[in-house]
């Protein structure tokens, strides 16, 4: 089996408008079904709306891991990229 994986680096601060994940993300639209996408979040605590429908949209087709240092972040991280929201209790 031949597959590809794609490394997303999101442990640099966001912008306000979350246009800085708008565009780490596009690339999960270039990647091939089946492939892996790992999404660092570092010690991120904030998900902005944009990340979690991106990451929501293209669970179903890509294998997504989210990285992070932080339990909360992660759970927090993972609720929103399940659900396609995000939400201030998530």
């Amino acid at each position: 089996m031949i597959t590809a994986c794609l490394a997303i680096d999101l442990t640099k601060d966001h912008d306000d408008y979350g246009n800085s994940d708008r565009r780490a993300l596009t690339e999960l639209m270039e990647v091939p079904d089946g492939a892996t996408a790992i999404v660092d979040i570092g010690a991120r605590q904030f998900v902005s709306q944009d990340l979690a429908s991106m990451l929501h949209e293209h669970g179903d087709r890509i294998t997504i891991e989210i990285r992070g240092t932080d339990t909360r972040s992660l759970i927090r991280f993972v609720k929103a990229a399940r659900d396609g929201y995000w939400s201030v209790t998530a």
